[in-house]
């Protein structure tokens, strides 16, 4: 379970000048590492890092929609980085093995 009084870790901005900028796959990211943290259930008193969420699927975004190239239609999530595509409800939704069922 996560205390409510955690500060949340910022992960560096995609952008610095001329002011600081993140991407959303960066902030979807902080979120991750975020919930990731949380008090082992046999020793309330340290504070570990759980293991890395890490899922692959398949958006309802068209590949059009960035270009087939891009791959922006299959969502990558390798040890609670966002690495690529665009979180929709297929990705993140409701179904067996989405990125909420990982979490």
């Amino acid at each position: 379970i996560i205390e409510s009084n955690m500060d949340i870790e910022l992960l560096p901005p995609a952008i610095r000048k001329p002011r600081e900028l993140w991407t959303g796959k960066q902030v979807i990211s902080t979120l991750l590492h975020h919930l990731r943290k949380g008090k082992d259930k046999f020793d309330v008193n340290d504070i570990d890092i759980l293991p890395g969420v890490s899922c692959e699927r398949k958006s309802k975004t068209p590949p059009t929609a960035f270009g087939a190239e891009m791959e922006e239609h299959l969502v990558l999530v390798r040890d609670g980085e966002l690495l690529r595509g665009v979180l929709d409800k297929a990705a993140f939704g409701a179904t067996d093995f989405s990125l909420v069922h990982a979490v």
